[in-house]
């Protein structure tokens, strides 16, 4: 049993290895940091704590998202310079100031043998865009920002408040593609469901899959 599986929680899928929870309720931990860290529902985490691989807690989901899409336009206007973005420079200011307040990735309690064993994955073949030292990934800080900016803004807009999502529809009347596409997720069965963890006596020591998979 780790550290998240004590809070009410939500798996969403895997990144590089390690399991991506959103928090259902207030944790409160032992302060910026550490090994048992804290979070909000406005939070995402990769990896559980204690127990499990040292968490990374991610704030400040909106400023995630603003970062993808300044890179989407910038690769989409450089890879299809006949495929036209229509977006007001206003809108797209507001975007780029919301990117300006920063994402946060708060490392808990990570030693020098995790931090090397998590850049040598992200090189990995396998990812559909493995970590590249280059003019857009810079660090493995990026990568990660890139990378689940990316799924928060096509996977889950309910995270975000709605004063950034009103921002961020004017980009989804646009196909931008896909840059990095490195969320995996489970196949149907492999976890548990809501409606099976939930009825269980300590489900949120498991959590559940956060999609619901309909099949016929």
């Amino acid at each position: 049993m780790s550290y998240i599986d004590c809070f009410k929680h939500e798996l969403l899928g895997y990144f590089n290895g390690l399991p991506i929870y959103h928090p259902l309720e207030k944790i409160i931990g032992d302060g910026w940091g550490q090994y048992d860290f804290s979070a909000t529902p406005e939070n995402l985490i990769l990896g559980g704590g204690s127990g499990e691989h040292p968490a990374l807690v991610l704030h400040n989901l909106p400023a995630l998202v603003a970062q993808y899409l300044l890179l989407a336009i910038e690769n989409t206007e450089n890879n299809f310079p006949e495929y036209k973005i229509s977006i007001s420079s206003k809108i797209i200011d507001a975007v780029t100031d919301i990117y300006y307040t920063k994402s946060e990735l708060e490392f808990c309690a990570w030693s020098m043998v995790d931090m090397h064993e998590f850049v040598n994955n992200a090189k990995s073949p396998l990812h559909s865009t493995p970590f590249q030292s280059d003019a857009n990934c810079r660090n493995v800080e990026g990568w990660i920002e890139y990378s689940i900016g990316e799924f928060i803004y096509y996977s889950l807009p309910d995270l975000l408040p709605d004063d950034s999502n009103r921002l961020f529809d004017e980009y989804r009347k646009w196909h931008m593609g896909y840059w990095m596409r490195n969320i995996v997720c489970p196949p149907p069965n492999y976890i548990k469901t809501r409606k099976e963890s939930l009825s269980a006596k300590y489900w949120q020591e498991v959590g559940y899959f956060g999609w619901n998979y309909i099949r016929s």
